[in-house]
């Protein structure tokens, strides 16, 4: 729920984010069973959580940009659309109380590196 209602979130401020959508083993059991019969051979011991579980949360795949190496961005021509979409990404973190994506040193921020 608090991936949806981040995402939510994102897309008010026009930041990319996954759709998502809740399973629910008792009410999707032919997809389920089909997620489980094609984890097991790869990975024993998702298999066994999918075993336990009764919901999980399927995620949108968005890749991303590492802001160390982007240059095309920070070119004159981009720059301002580029910082305004920083800002709103920064306005969501704030939101969010997520302090893994950005250093902001004056907030204690460590930020995520890579």
């Amino acid at each position: 729920q608090s991936e949806q209602m981040a995402a939510e979130l994102a897309w008010h401020l026009e930041i990319a984010a996954p759709s998502s959508r809740l399973l629910l083993k008792a009410h999707d059991t032919e997809e389920w069973s089909e997620l489980a019969e094609v984890v097991g051979p790869m990975c024993p011991t998702l298999a066994e959580v999918l075993r336990k579980k009764k919901s999980m949360l399927l995620l949108q795949f968005i890749p991303g940009a590492n802001l160390q190496t982007e240059t095309v961005a920070w070119e004159p021509q981009n720059l301002s659309a580029s910082a305004r979409s920083l800002g709103r990404l920064l306005v969501l973190d704030l939101l969010l109380g997520n302090s893994d994506r950005l250093p902001v040193s004056s907030m204690a921020w460590r930020g995520n590196p890579s």
